[in-house]
């Protein structure tokens, strides 16, 4: 059994090992983007939308790798604040990730600050769960999104909800459609809560926002800035073209464990809650507007199969939060000890195999089985020096994990190898990672032979060829790069 005595030792030992380990995650996503070790195309997508917003001055610059502009594929106006840390590190790639880690670090601090007077057990659960939230270590392994930046801001809006501080619910709900526009649906529900079941007033506010920022989204931003890229569509496109065969195939595609791995520690508080509100017999209560403010959110990504990567941090910290301040720690460890320990413990082992990663990339190894080579990261730059010499009238194709290492401020003529992307006909330069470099990059060995058997009939000139990579010039077409073309 767990003594009281003992609580301050285990809180001190797991901030001491959280602190060591945060930092930790800083050192391997720095070498990771300095050795193509992140695994995300969309690392180039957002580091390019920095990169051209800082050196072209501009707030809605075009991004070659992503074939779209800045703001009219995600509306995150929060992007602006990583600019002045672009131009202190003079466009350094391995900004945005570290971007992204202190956004993380703001959290953990946030949560240290707001249990500083609670009771020790209260502590100790609250610095566990956030030190090994699994929702913010799928984050930052795939790094860098703006969508998780956001993490401090549902921490802080659902302690407003717990503790009814009304401009702090306001304030904090206005901040999240910063960081993403889907948000907004989070705001419409919350503020329907406080319409329908609590506050008018608040809620009038928080829900006539929510309809004129849709407004502003769905028919506005199209005027001022141009049509914006209809993810709506896509999510939804197999279950409108055939329902029942969506249905069916989603339902059997599933990502069930990895759910069930990531709401695991919620179990033990949900059983308290679900016993709380039945015994308050009433709708106006925290638990039920937190439920009501994540639940579109919820909808959403059930249909889109994805509640990990980026999307992990949204998902959780609402649920997060509430655990800690709602006291569910403090009484669980007043009920059973026993019971105590396995919640922390449930919520320690969610986050313990990415802390594995993540030491793991910051020893000896980089992400999906890739081996740390000083041949391939020192030849980085001599491609690097070949591709500023091509004219920037040229169109460059590139395999993802290459695109994010090799871009410049100003090189607007890089596209990554997507297949859901838009291309233009034709490309002059073709530059890609070998199988040798990442055994399991996306694209794969299958890809890599594919893509050297098709597009060999094309080139015109080989500018560089090595164990690791290859650049050459030619008129490469769609199929050369891109298997199943249309």
């Amino acid at each position: 059994m767990i003594q009281e005595k003992h609580l301050k030792i285990f809180k001190n030992t797991v901030i001491a090992i959280g602190v060591v380990f945060t930092f930790v995650i800083l050192a391997a996503n720095i070498k990771r983007s300095l050795n193509f070790g992140l695994p995300t195309y969309d690392y180039g997508i957002y580091q390019q939308a920095i990169f051209e917003i800082a050196h072209q001055k501009k707030l809605n610059p075009f991004m070659s790798v992503r074939d779209e502009y800045v703001f009219n594929d995600h509306f995150m106006p929060i992007l602006l604040t990583a600019v002045p840390g672009v131009w202190l590190t003079n466009y350094a790639n391995w900004f945005l990730t570290s971007y992204e880690w202190l956004w993380y670090v703001l959290f953990l601090v946030m949560v240290f600050y707001l249990t500083r007077n609670s009771p020790p057990e209260e502590k100790l659960g609250a610095m566990v769960a956030a030190f090994f939230c699994k929702g913010w270590l799928f984050a930052l392994h795939f790094s860098a999104h703006p969508g998780p930046w956001s993490g401090v801001i549902w921490l802080i809006l659902v302690y407003g909800i717990v503790k009814r501080y009304k401009r702090l619910i306001l304030w904090s709900a206005l901040s999240l459609i910063l960081f993403r526009e889907s948000y907004v649906f989070c705001l419409f529900s919350l503020g329907l809560y406080y319409l329908v079941f609590d506050d008018k007033k608040l809620g009038a506010k928080i829900f006539g926002f929510s309809l004129a920022y849709m407004f502003f989204l769905f028919y506005l931003r199209g005027i001022l800035i141009g049509p914006s890229f209809n993810y709506a569509e896509r999510l939804l496109r197999p279950f409108i073209a055939d329902p029942v065969a969506g249905t069916i195939n989603h339902l059997k595609t599933f990502k069930y464990k990895m759910v069930f791995k990531l709401f695991l520690p919620y179990l033990i508080p949900l059983v308290i809650w679900a016993k709380e509100a039945k015994r308050e017999g009433k709708f106006s209560s925290p638990y039920v507007a937190t439920f009501m403010l994540i639940t579109p959110y919820y909808a959403m990504h059930f249909l889109s199969n994805k509640f990990n990567y980026q999307y992990g941090v949204a998902a959780v910290v609402p649920l997060l939060s509430l655990t800690i301040f709602t006291g569910t720690f403090r009484k669980v460890y007043a009920f059973n000890r026993y019971l105590y320990a396995l919640m922390t413990i449930l919520f320690l082992l969610n986050g313990t195999s990415y802390y594995k990663k993540f030491w793991s990339f910051f020893t000896h190894r980089y992400d999906n089985g890739s081996v740390t080579s000083a041949s391939f990261n020192n030849e980085l730059k001599t491609i690097q020096d070949i591709l500023h010499r091509i004219p920037k009238t040229q169109k460059i194709v590139s395999t993802s994990f290459l695109t994010a290492r090799m871009l410049q401020p100003g090189m607007t003529n890089v596209h990554t190898v997507e297949e859901f992307m838009k291309h233009p006909k034709y490309f002059d330069i073709l530059v890609y990672q070998k199988h040798k470099t990442f055994p399991l990059d996306p694209n794969g060995r299958s890809k890599h032979e594919y893509m050297m058997e098709t597009c060999k009939n094309m080139i015109s000139e080989v500018l560089f060829n090595s164990d690791y990579y290859f650049i050459a010039r030619g008129k490469f077409s769609r199929p050369c790069y891109v298997r199943n073309h249309q």
